[in-house]
């Protein structure tokens, strides 16, 4: 958990679409990666420099997958939202630190209750 502050409205607010579900939702999970990190990673790989932005990318699909079967499982509602200006989050959020230093946003995946 990040802060016990209540940043749905924040999130909400920032996405392009689907923001009921980000505002509505009893959790929401982040999903980040420092491409320039992974990309440092991966350097020696075809296309140069930019190889471990796909491998980051395809672990949010594998994470993503993963959490829709958990919450299938349990019967809790997810949906994955990419479509996120985060450039309207620093400005909502202040100073807290929502994701870890270098990372950039992939998605969100707000949590609730399954709706039929």
């Amino acid at each position: 958990m990040v802060t016990d502050e209540d940043l749905h409205p924040t999130l909400a607010s920032a996405c392009i679409v689907d923001e009921e579900w980000v505002k509505d939702s009893a959790a929401i999970l982040m999903l980040s990666a420092d491409f320039e990190k992974v990309n440092a990673e991966f350097a020696e790989q075809w296309p140069y420099g930019r190889r471990g932005e796909r491998y980051a990318w395809l672990e949010a699909g594998h994470i993503s997958q993963n959490v829709y079967l958990a919450c299938a499982e349990l019967g809790v509602g997810v949906t994955f939202v990419g479509g996120v200006d985060e450039r309207l989050l620093p400005q909502a959020i202040g100073n807290i630190a929502l994701l870890p230093h270098n990372h950039e946003l992939l998605g969100l995946m707000p949590l609730g209750i399954a709706r039929p």
